[in-house]
C-alpha cells in the first residue's frame, strides 16, 4: 500500500473539485476501485491505470506515486524535448542561451 499514491489522488480529485464517483466517469477507472486506492485499501495500481490517472491529472506517473514532488508532466527530459521541438531555430537559441545562462548561476557545468 502506498499512503503517498492514495494521497495524491485525493488531493489531485480534491484540487479539481470532483467526487470520487465524478472521477471514476472522467478517468473509465471504476468508483470502489478510486475509494479504495484513497483509502489505502488496495495497493498501488497497474501501469495502465497509473498511465490513465496521470494524464488525466496532467501529472507525471513518478509524482502521482510519490516518486518526485515534481507535478507537472511537462517538467521531465520528454516534455522539455517535444516544446523545443516546436520552436523555431532563433527561439530554440535564445532557450539554449538562457538555459547556459541558468547553468552558471548555479555553478553547474555546460552539458
Amino acid at each position: 500500500m502506498n499512503s503517498k499514491f492514495s494521497q495524491r489522488l485525493h488531493d489531485l480529485r480534491k484540487d479539481r473539485n470532483l467526487t470520487q464517483e465524478e472521477l471514476s466517469k472522467l478517468s473509465g477507472v471504476s468508483f470502489p476501485t478510486i475509494s479504495r486506492y484513497e483509502n489505502g485499501q488496495r495497493d498501488e495500481p497497474k501501469l495502465t491505470i497509473l498511465k490513465t490517472l496521470a494524464n488525466y491529472f496532467d501529472v507525471t506517473i513518478d509524482y502521482l506515486v510519490g516518486d518526485t514532488d515534481i507535478k507537472e508532466a511537462d517538467l521531465n527530459a520528454e516534455g522539455i524535448a517535444k516544446i523545443f521541438n516546436n520552436l523555431d531555430d532563433d527561439d530554440k537559441r535564445i532557450l539554449m542561451d538562457l538555459a547556459k545562462a541558468l547553468l552558471r548561476k548555479e555553478g553547474k557545468p555546460n552539458v
